[in-house]
């Protein structure tokens, strides 16, 4: 998404910085920043396909201090704040609330300007009232919240596979093959985890995704055996004692 951004800016060079890496997004802005006007750092909140956070706060007293702004695509972490505020959020409807579109959260200022500007955004329709009301999504119990969260922890526990710290987890695969077979197993138990593979990715991998449907008490019924135990690359078991409950996780 940042460079579908870049591309309809048309406001200049673009410099990118090593995934996550504070140091080196310093680097360019002490290296670059003074030759623009106006400069705008992008960044994921959460990654989709590997489940890592961005350092959000830390990206906010690096922009400040080199006034520069920073927007954060929050696709993959609808709803949550950074204690240090971004100038601006970007996010969709068509994940957490189920619906379609999109959404900026910056000042009156830069919402104004983009009632005008935005090509994508003025020469579209309204949004369906489905849409509207994804705001509902934030009704959630703080305990309902935590559940994916929860989930994750207890559910890998053990399984060498818990090293994000989001509700997304990677399980890397040998190879496609494994990771779509994989897929198609779990599918006919009931369990909906989407096969991830090249070119999207670097490596072939089985992706979860744990949500606030699922209850507390989904967590303890993990009784799924492993599909691929012999390809799993992180832990030879691939994830498979992961999937677990009444409902689908992914």
């Amino acid at each position: 998404m940042p460079l579908q951004w870049m591309e309809l800016s048309y406001l200049g060079p673009v410099y990118r910085f090593m995934h996550n890496d504070l140091a080196h997004c310093e680097e360019l802005l002490r290296k670059y920043r003074k030759m623009h006007r106006h400069c705008l750092v992008l960044v994921e909140g959460i990654y989709g396909m590997d489940g890592d956070l961005a350092p959000v706060d830390e990206l906010v007293k690096v922009a400040r201090e080199y006034s520069a702004w920073l927007a954060v695509d929050v696709a993959h972490s609808f709803g949550m704040t950074s204690t240090l505020q971004p100038d601006m959020y970007i996010g969709t409807l068509s994940k957490a609330t189920g619906a379609l579109g999109g959404y900026v959260c910056s000042s009156k200022t830069v919402i104004e300007y983009l009632q005008n500007s935005a090509r994508s955004l003025v020469y579209t329709t309204a949004l369906p009232g489905n849409s509207c009301s994804g705001k509902r999504c934030y009704r959630h119990s703080p305990r309902e919240l935590r559940n994916p969260n929860y989930a994750r922890k207890r559910v890998l526990q053990g399984h060498g596979t818990a090293r994000t710290k989001s509700h997304i987890v990677p399980i890397i695969m040998r190879d496609s093959r494994s990771a779509v077979h994989a897929a198609q197993i779990l599918a006919q138990k009931g369990f909906l985890v989407a096969a991830i593979r090249p070119p999207t990715v670097p490596t072939p991998r089985l992706r979860l995704a744990f949500t606030a449907a699922h209850t507390l008490q989904d967590a303890y019924q993990r009784n799924v055996s492993c599909p691929e135990a012999e390809d799993c690359v992180e832990c030879q078991c691939c994830g498979g004692v992961a999937f677990w409950g009444r409902s689908s996780v992914g």
